[in-house]
């Protein structure tokens, strides 16, 4: 059985609403069925995370689904990841003792390091140490880092990461794109592999059940339900979707509005009250309550100002909702307007308020969207049994050669 050793810098806590890293679990449950036996180490800020009152969230050691996670304490304090390399290389002292308490009774066959920064580094000197290959992964934030970095020095560190590593797998083609117009890395090692999405949990309703499931939630079932997953906050377009709903809303009484996730931007939400009951904010929800929310939804709307390429928007097209959402990062790889969705411009209520209006005018004419946009995950590879057999060839080849 190959050993796979995890270094993640996100990854799922004991909290049962805590989401943080749950696309790479999933790959790893995925992995899993293919034969490997693993293990994560997922650093942690401990001082911080007591100081907000969920380090209890956080022990050292614990297992989720089988998998068994280790959690050591990390030196880190809000804005490290703009001081040059010191984050990664505290994430490295960090990671290295907790892997030489695995040893010698438990020696990986391959690293897997998600996130090429903060954990990039923690991942190369492991595979000197131990005589292994690695692959590195991307998500997003350290894309945007590393395109942001302006000092040779800087450059030459990450270039010299992502040379080393056997793979180099952003999350979707847009990704791949920006590491390739950096120019630091080799361009035959970027390969492009989404996080996946379990189409067995995030499908299409059948009619009774779509009916059963509002009534369960108190949704009027002829209403016109526009979905938001994710953290509400300015980043994520929380001011320009309020200033459309404010509008459009009031003069639409068969649309609403369904917020699922924490709430950052309480401003916003206060805004939002003046509509009543055609406003929803749920809070944090389980994966199957966010599953059954798309169920009962008919589009998807995230005005984000950046993104990599956003699970929930994977998982929102496996349902069947019609995608309406930011023309930012990955995203415009994924998305066609006026094929399998709706693009908008990031920052611009403006042009939020006319896509959703003309929407709203004609919610029958774009239901096909929707159905394109679920036929997209199956073809063009974005559901979880497909990842999972990209993932396990490229580890694969990975694995030491036997003598």
């Amino acid at each position: 059985m190959p050993r796979l050793l995890v270094i993640s810098q996100n990854y799922l806590s004991e909290n049962p609403l805590d989401f943080a890293g749950v696309h790479v679990h999933r790959q790893l449950l995925k992995l899993r069925e293919y034969g490997w036996e693993i293990k994560v180490i997922n650093p942690q800020p401990r001082v911080y995370r007591y100081l907000r009152q969920v380090g209890h969230y956080y022990p050292y050691q614990s297992s989720r689904d089988g998998i068994a996670i280790y959690r050591p304490g990390v030196a880190w304090f809000p804005g490290i990841e703009k001081y040059g390399t010191w984050q990664d290389r505290l994430y490295s002292q960090s990671v290295l003792p907790a892997v030489k308490r695995l040893l010698p009774s438990w020696k990986p066959d391959v690293i897997e390091v998600d996130w090429i920064t903060p954990c990039g580094y923690a991942g190369l000197r492991l595979a000197e140490q131990l005589g292994i290959k690695y692959i590195l992964k991307a998500h997003g934030q350290d894309v945007r880092r590393i395109k942001s970095a302006v000092a040779p020095s800087v450059q030459a560190y990450f270039r010299t990461i992502g040379n080393a590593a056997a793979f180099i797998i952003p999350n979707g083609e847009g990704l791949r794109q920006e590491l390739l117009s950096t120019r630091l890395f080799e361009p035959a090692k970027l390969v492009a592999v989404p996080v996946g999405v379990d189409t067995n949990v995030f499908r299409s309703a059948a009619t009774d059940e779509r009916a059963r499931l509002r009534a369960v939630l108190g949704l009027n079932a002829d209403a016109n339900l526009w979905l938001f997953v994710g953290r509400w906050e300015v980043e994520k377009g929380s001011k320009e979707l309020t200033e459309a709903a404010l509008k459009l809303l009031s003069t639409a009484s068969h649309a609403h509005l369904i917020v699922v996730g924490p709430v950052i931007d309480h401003e916003a939400r206060a805004a939002l009250s003046a509509l009543g009951d055609r406003v929803r904010f749920t809070g944090a929800q389980t994966t199957s309550e966010v599953a059954n929310w798309m169920l009962v939804a008919d589009a998807f709307v995230l005005p984000s100002y950046k993104e990599g390429l956003p699970s929930a928007l994977l998982e929102a097209m496996a349902s069947g909702l019609i995608p309406i959402i930011s023309a930012v990062g990955g995203i415009p790889n994924v998305i066609q307007s006026g094929v399998n969705g709706l693009l908008i411009k990031p920052r611009n209520a403006r042009d939020l308020i006319e896509v959703l209006r003309a929407y709203q005018a004609n919610s029958a004419v774009y239901r096909s969207l929707g159905q394109q946009a679920q036929r997209t995950i199956v073809e063009h590879g974005f559901t979880l049994d497909q990842v999972g057999e990209q993932l396990n060839r490229y580890l694969t080849v990975c694995l030491p050669v036997s003598p």
